[in-house]
């Protein structure tokens, strides 16, 4: 996977177009974490999904799950 500022100020997840993979976020990474399924769909083009997070404030966590 790899993660790049974008221009706006939001950052730009990549990752192979395998099918059951999709991006979850969280606030924190506290004991009781709850992740969140990112629900913009990512641009698939060449192989590669492309997905862009606007700014999410002072922090935020993500991870990339099959499911």
């Amino acid at each position: 996977m790899g993660v790049s500022v974008a221009d706006n100020g939001g950052i730009t997840f990549t990752w192979p177009s395998i099918p059951g993979f999709n991006l979850y976020s969280a606030p924190n990474l506290t004991a009781s974490v709850v992740w969140s399924l990112v629900t913009n769909p990512p641009v698939s083009a060449n192989g590669t999904n492309t997905l862009t997070v606007g700014a999410i404030g002072a922090a935020g966590f993500f991870k990339l799950i099959n499911q």
